[in-house]
């Protein structure tokens, strides 16, 4: 490579050009092979899984979906179904399902979804907050702190919705778990 530039302002200059005019171009195509689709790359969504995805839902089966989102889910079933017979709730009460997800499979779900995008905004408590959520007029991120009543803490008591942090030792491994950790540590 000849250098012709005499300061390092042109030097940069150049090569930034250089880097951005084929980006530009390539989100350009992007953009008119996804708008030959009837997907448009700014509002159906930034990410190409994203719109691939989108564009994947519109041409395909519906039991393309079901298969994609199934995941490794079909291997718990047996486990599921010997739990289910076995496995007693609520004083006693026999545990009628299980419901499980792969988190893994749910990714695809996910990036399809409507993401909170643009200028950060902090937006303070108003009376009818909860019902904007709840009726999906108010869209974004919420902190809230729960706390389980008192009367109510013996319904959730099998699964209860408290976090706790604690630190878990190699004594708090299972037994096959454990087994694992030590092949591991070899």
């Amino acid at each position: 490579m000849v250098f012709t530039h005499t300061n390092l302002y042109d030097l940069l200059n150049d090569y930034n050009n250089l880097d951005a005019k084929p980006g530009v171009e390539a989100t350009k195509k992007l953009g008119n092979f996804f708008q030959s689709l009837n997907l448009d790359i700014h509002k159906n969504g930034i990410f190409v899984p994203r719109l691939t995805l989108k564009y994947l839902w519109h041409t395909k089966s519906k039991d393309c979906k079901f298969q994609l989102f199934k995941g490794n889910e079909e291997l718990y079933h047996k486990y599921r179904d010997d739990l289910k017979k076995t496995t007693r709730i609520r004083k006693g009460k026999l545990c009628q399902g299980i419901l499980g997800y792969d988190t893994n499979a749910l990714y695809l779900w996910a990036i399809s979804q409507d993401m909170p995008c643009g200028e950060h905004q902090v937006v303070q408590v108003y009376p009818d907050i909860l019902k904007d959520v709840l009726d999906n007029t108010f869209f974004g991120m919420i902190e809230c702190d729960i706390a389980v009543p008192e009367h109510l803490k013996e319904y959730f008591a099998e699964m209860p919705p408290i976090f706790k942090n604690v630190e878990i030792t190699c004594n708090d491994l299972s037994f096959d778990t454990g087994t694992c950790q030590t092949q591991l540590q070899k």
